[in-house]
């Protein structure tokens, strides 16, 4: 409750005055799997529905993800010979151990049905879903409201780092109860078990993901590569062709030319041969040399 209250009170929402967890945590049915969650869903007394979900490392399409959760809550919450006046509001409260808008620089993000022209005009408050980004806590900034004291709390839990609580966590009124909690979460061997299972799980998946990751590139590198040299030998093969086809034509037509003028010289000087014309006159007219014009006298 505290939780839900500090997210909603930081957002300017009405708060919660109970909820009612329907899912609780029972580490006996997590026995047999590694990949047990630890999302809370609950409902308050007017019967607005609430999931609280933890997302440690990256998951894709994550937003989609939020958005069909919070769907299929209010949806559910129709049974037969119901009516929408009997729907209730749905809000997703999203604590994310990793950076989902890169373009926002607050930790707390929260997203309605609004009017996109006009932002202010809010489609009802059917769905509203909040994002809790721990990277962009700033542990050193103020500590003005229960959000920022409790997702402090948790940052300096969660790193490890040597550094000391600040004093204004110390005096929060719910300081003493979430180190009650923790205390009692870390004597538990059984907790600590399933939690070291969880992050090797975690980890393992991440592994994975990353080496599927770089054999994808590796795999469409490769053949990106023989595709496109492929390609590149079809269009030299093409371009070489139709390059060669044209040289062709214009070397067979200055081809075609020059032997037809010798030709026509060659005609020229029989003709001035049999009238008599000296070799010499004929040469400088025709361009035929005297050596080819003794052998058409030859002929003549």
């Amino acid at each position: 409750l505290f939780f839900v209250n500090a997210v909603l009170s930081d957002s300017g929402d009405c708060l919660f005055s109970s909820v009612e967890v329907l899912n609780p945590f029972n580490i006996k049915t997590c026995k047999a799997t590694k990949d047990f969650v630890l999302d809370v869903s609950a409902v308050d007394q007017s019967g607005k529905k609430v999931d609280v979900e933890i997302q440690a490392s990256p998951f894709g399409y994550y937003i989609e993800r939020a958005i069909s959760y919070a769907a299929r809550l209010m949806g559910g919450q129709l049974k037969p010979g119901d009516d929408y006046s009997s729907v209730k509001p749905v809000v997703g409260i999203h604590l994310c151990n990793f950076s989902l808008f890169p373009a926002i620089i607050k930790a707390h993000s929260v997203f309605e049905f609004s009017d996109r022209e006009e932002p202010s005009f809010r489609l009802g408050n059917a769905i509203q879903l909040h994002f809790i980004e721990l990277p962009k806590v700033d542990l050193s900034g103020p500590l003005t409201t229960d959000l920022e004291k409790l997702v402090r709390w948790i940052k300096f839990n969660s790193e490890e780092d040597g550094r000391e609580l600040p004093e204004a966590l110390r005096t929060t009124s719910i300081y003493g109860e979430l180190e009650t909690k923790y205390e009692e979460f870390m004597k538990d061997e059984h907790l600590q078990a399933y939690a070291l299972s969880r992050e090797k799980f975690l980890r393992d998946q991440l592994h994975l993901n990353r080496m599927a990751v770089r054999e994808g590139f590796a795999d469409g590198l490769a053949q990106g590569i023989a595709e496109g040299r492929a390609l590149g030998i079809a269009d030299g093969l093409a371009q070489g062709k139709a390059d060669g086809l044209a040289q062709g034509k214009a070397d067979g037509r200055a081809l075609g030319l020059a032997e037809g003028k010798h030709e026509q010289a060659i005609l020229s000087g029989k003709t001035l041969i049999r009238l008599g014309i000296p070799l010499q006159q004929i040469s400088d007219a025709t361009g035929l040399s005297e050596k080819e014009l003794r052998s058409l006298s030859d002929e003549a």
